[in-house]
């Protein structure tokens, strides 16, 4: 990940997933949730913010 000091951007340079799987009967479906579930991880670290309660604090972004 690369970060402009002076605007506070990010930008991804490169991404590395490792997956295990089983026997793969549609090898398009497999490719599918690769490519989903790397886009979702790059989303929920790069835009989502963790919001808490600050006086019990209560999660109060429980779902991604």
């Amino acid at each position: 990940v690369e970060i402009d000091p002076e605007t506070g951007t990010t930008r991804v340079d490169r991404y590395l997933a490792v997956d295990d799987f089983g026997r793969i009967v549609n090898p398009l479906i497999v490719e599918g949730q690769i490519h989903g579930g790397a886009a979702q991880a790059i989303g929920q670290a790069c835009m989502e913010i963790c919001r808490y309660d600050p006086e019990s604090g209560q999660l109060l972004t429980g779902s991604f």
